[in-house]
């Protein structure tokens, strides 16, 4: 198994690369580095980044928790491996995200207000998800987890 301690902090060195691959994701996508694949006369310049990286991201989410072995030291590795990869999933969405709505949308007063909906719901998401699991963990017991 894992070791707690170790898992937290490798899981604080891992978080330290989410500014480094913002730069990095942002200045790929400004660069239109998927152009070759998905021309942007049919996709757009953001649309690319959203669907490949959403998958990316799902892969990485399932595989991250189905390390291949119970040694501690696959285990650590195996985390590090995919919390990066899903990290990098995380923020290259994130930033396709904002991105496309300024494409969609050229004048602020249309942004202003899809930026309000957006705030809302993830705010709501943000309920949805969290108020099971805190329930859950209101009234765990080892049959209920």
């Amino acid at each position: 198994g894992a070791d707690p301690l170790a898992m937290g902090i490798l899981f604080f060195i891992v978080s330290f690369t989410v500014p480094l691959n913002e730069v990095v994701s942002g200045r790929l996508q400004k660069n239109n580095a998927l152009a070759r694949f998905f021309p942007i006369e049919k996709w757009g310049s953001k649309a690319p980044w959203l669907v490949t990286h959403v998958t990316v991201l799902a892969v990485a989410c399932g595989l991250l928790y189905l390390p291949p072995s119970k040694n501690a030291i696959v285990v650590h590795a195996w985390f590090v491996i995919f919390n990066l990869i899903t990290m990098w999933g995380i923020s290259t969405c994130l930033i396709a995200f904002d991105g496309c709505r300024q494409e969609i949308y050229p004048y602020n007063e249309e942004r202003s207000s899809v930026e309000g909906f957006c705030k809302i719901g993830a705010a709501t998401g943000l309920v949805v998800g969290a108020l099971p699991m805190l329930v859950l963990l209101a009234y765990s017991t080892l049959l209920l987890r």
